[in-house]
């Protein structure tokens, strides 16, 4: 499997991501539900299926044990509930793009992530600017990990989390000894 997103492989940040996404709808939800904006069945149908998400993510960063349950959860609600933080995530991204490119002097290209990461050194810091779009690039590109597992889950999610779980108790065990 060498193909798929660039943090697809990015367990502790994906979950991260998800539980930003769970804390800031557990946050927001209420106030549109109190403005009309959705319906209360709608807020808890979206906040229970972000939930499992973030639960799933933390299961597979942590390497605890397999996947088991959907939660409650339906692949469907998951996988429509992943677009959408997906869309939002890359608005987000462009938004931030847009603020970085009137930052730059006039004609500059936005350079490349990875480029600019590699360019950062503690003496020469990266503008607040640049900061908030790799931040921003980082992100969405977590949640497209995020969906791109949930439209291939097809046992292979629990695998790498059996794996991880694996690999997770040998190394506590390889500490245990050399303590």
């Amino acid at each position: 499997m060498t193909d798929g997103p660039r943090l697809r492989h990015e367990w502790t940040f994906l979950a991260q991501v998800a539980t930003d996404i769970h804390g800031k709808r557990a946050a927001t939800y209420p106030a549109h539900v109190a403005g009309g904006r959705m319906s209360q069945a709608d807020a808890d149908t979206a906040l229970a299926s972000i939930a499992a998400i973030a639960a799933d993510w933390r299961i597979a960063a942590d390497g605890i044990a397999p996947l088991s349950s959907d939660r409650g959860v339906s692949r469907s609600a998951r996988i429509a509930t992943l677009t959408i933080a997906r869309d939002r995530s890359a608005a987000l991204a462009d938004k931030a793009a847009t603020a970085y490119r009137k930052a730059l002097p006039a004609k500059a290209d936005l350079p490349d992530r990875d480029p600019l990461l590699s360019d950062h050194r503690e003496d020469r810091p990266m503008s607040s600017v640049a900061e908030a779009w790799v931040r921003a690039v980082d992100y969405a590109a977590a949640v497209a990990a995020m969906l791109w597992w949930e439209e291939r889950r097809s046992g292979r999610l629990d695998v790498v989390c059996a794996i991880n779980a694996e690999l997770r108790a040998a190394q506590r065990a390889d500490q245990a000894k050399a303590a």
